[in-house]
């Protein structure tokens, strides 16, 4: 998780702070991975979600060049970043942006499916799914679906308010 890394330290240095591994750096994590990939026959994927969040962002900006170049030695590591596309433009270098290597994807969320998802995390959250339609575009948002089933449960009725 991006808000869980610090200014203070390198991307290496809060990604083996973050996973409390015994690894003494960036070398030693990725061989070790890279082994259990090679063991299983299957990539072994790092993820780290919005690297736009907390107060590393500028980090990622000096390092995510390094950061892809580190990993991309080690065939049986798969890497995914994802960043808020507002901030596509702030944080990601042009070098990686032209880099024929790396695919980006933009992700819809739920979008058209709002309904089935609102569905599920009403399910999950113990409440009743609203009986009015879905016509504005965050319930496509599963963010916004959290925050608002989480609103939701907070109130005296448990249910969604018509509107």
């Amino acid at each position: 998780m991006g808000q869980h890394f610090s200014k203070d330290k390198t991307i290496w240095e809060n990604i083996l702070k973050l996973t409390e591994l015994a690894c003494q750096n960036s070398t030693e994590f990725l061989s070790g991975l890279n082994k259990i990939g090679e063991q299983l026959n299957s990539r072994v994927l790092i993820l780290i979600d919005a690297i736009n969040e907390g107060d590393a962002k500028e980090r990622w900006r000096n390092e995510l060049s390094g950061f892809i170049g580190d990993v991309e030695h080690y065939p049986f590591i798969g890497l995914s970043i994802s960043i808020r596309s507002t901030y596509f433009d702030s944080v990601v270098p042009k070098q990686i942006k032209e880099n024929s290597k790396i695919t980006m994807l933009t992700h819809e969320g739920f979008k058209g499916n709002e309904y089935n998802a609102l569905k599920l995390f009403c399910d999950f959250h113990n409440l009743k799914a609203p009986t009015f339609p879905l016509l504005s575009p965050e319930f496509g948002n599963p963010l916004f679906l959290q925050l608002i089933c989480d609103a939701v449960k907070k109130t005296k009725e448990k249910v969604f308010p018509q509107g």
